[in-house]
């Protein structure tokens, strides 16, 4: 993938990502969370704009109707999105609707060229036949628009105890950690290069070029990525 790029105070070449979480709190919709992992990883090498818009309990129609918007209008390169444990284990699913919804907002999310990282839900997240069926929506979505793949059914950690805070929803942070390095890995299939060993502690002022902002979607505001401090 190619991103923007400049040239720093120092005469380093750093690119321009454009950051969006979408979906539920499995992409860790805290500051510990592997999402906001990655973008801190991403905002060591690079200037960085994070739209955090994954907010717990989210269900794919949530995606399609309002947070596909506000990632389509922050003009993402890459598009995290984990979404539908919620749909599968509500007493209303429905596996057309499900597979409908997805597919238009994948559609939308990808028509101005961005990496679309889907994940694929772990056995945990629920009933195996509608697993069965979430997944297989999943899997025509990234075959239809491309991108990346995040298969936590295949994941060998996601059948351990320890990588759940709450199973099949949930990681611990062993599972974030894993999460990050895995998905960092897929980025760099891609041309995005992303180094895991992060440099600062989460807990200290992020060292951030002027241009690394985060939206946080529940305050609706820009903010420095600091996610030690409050929002």
């Amino acid at each position: 993938m190619r991103v923007p790029a400049r040239t720093d105070a120092t005469g380093r070449l750093r690119g321009y990502v454009r950051l969006a979480a979408l979906g539920d709190e499995l992409a860790g919709v805290v500051p510990d969370g592997w999402a906001w992992l990655l973008a801190h990883a991403v905002g060591q090498d690079h200037d960085l704009s994070f739209h955090a818009a994954a907010t717990p309990g989210s269900r794919v129609a949530d995606v399609l109707r309002r947070q596909a918007f506000d990632a389509v209008a922050h003009r993402a390169h890459v598009v995290l999105l984990t979404v539908g444990g919620h749909d599968l284990r509500s007493a209303d699913w429905d596996a057309t609707a499900f597979r409908r919804d997805l597919l238009d907002a994948c559609a939308a999310l990808v028509r101005d060229g961005a990496l679309l990282v889907l994940s694929r839900l772990p056995s945990a997240a629920g009933a195996a036949a509608r697993v069965a069926a979430a997944n297989a929506a999943l899997d025509e979505a990234h075959l239809r628009f491309g991108g990346a793949l995040l298969d936590l059914a295949a994941h060998p950690g996601t059948e351990d105890a320890e990588f759940w805070s709450v199973p099949g929803a949930l990681p611990s942070e062993l599972g974030h950690q894993a999460l990050l390095d895995e998905v960092a890995e897929l980025l760099g299939e891609h041309g995005l290069a992303v180094a895991t060993d992060l440099r600062s502690d989460l807990r200290t002022p992020h060292h951030a070029s002027p241009m690394t902002t985060v939206t946080d979607y529940g305050a609706g505001r820009g903010l420095p990525l600091r996610p030690d401090e409050e929002r």
